[in-house]
């Protein structure tokens, strides 16, 4: 999840994604690469206290992850400043600095998995989104989520989306 005011970097960064994905994509992985930056508003500068996110997604059913690891294949380790809740593959999580969240990070595929817990999903992004005027990209799906907007938060949460 980003600052909205980054919609225009966001929306360039997710036209070279597209790019990278459709011209320089092979079965061995990819020749060209895209980095995503932070964007001029950062998340750090909402100033959001972790207890004031965790008190959010506390009032779902979704439980906190006792530990987070970061990494691919062998090289797993654990991330020791991030915090998450939900379960493997429908989870909120997010990155400390201090006592402030630095990245926040929705693991969700909207097309797989029409999970029982989208109304409590729904209703914690939309808060989060609102409170910090918030928006959510999906790099995978490459599209930018207007999550304040509830129908198409809504859409987005059901896979009914265009990208």
């Amino acid at each position: 999840m980003r600052p909205k005011e980054n919609l225009d970097e966001l929306t360039e960064d997710l036209v070279q994604v597209d790019g990278i994905h459709k011209n320089h994509s092979s079965e061995f992985g990819y020749s060209k690469i895209h980095v995503i930056q932070e964007g001029k508003v950062k998340t750090v500068d909402r100033q959001i206290k972790v207890e004031d996110l965790e008190r959010i997604v506390q009032q779902t059913r979704f439980k906190k992850f006792d530990r987070i690891t970061t990494g691919f294949g062998s090289q797993v380790y654990d991330s020791q400043h991030s915090i998450g809740y939900g379960v493997k593959g429908c989870a909120l999580l997010f990155e400390v600095n201090r006592n402030y969240v630095d990245h926040i990070w929705f693991d969700y595929y909207p097309t797989a998995d029409k999970t029982e817990n989208l109304d409590e999903i729904f209703e914690y992004i939309f808060e989060i989104s609102k409170k910090w005027n918030l928006i959510l990209v999906d790099w995978n799906q490459e599209v930018i989520v207007d999550s304040q907007n509830r129908q198409t938060l809504i859409n987005y949460l059901k896979g009914e989306f265009e990208n």
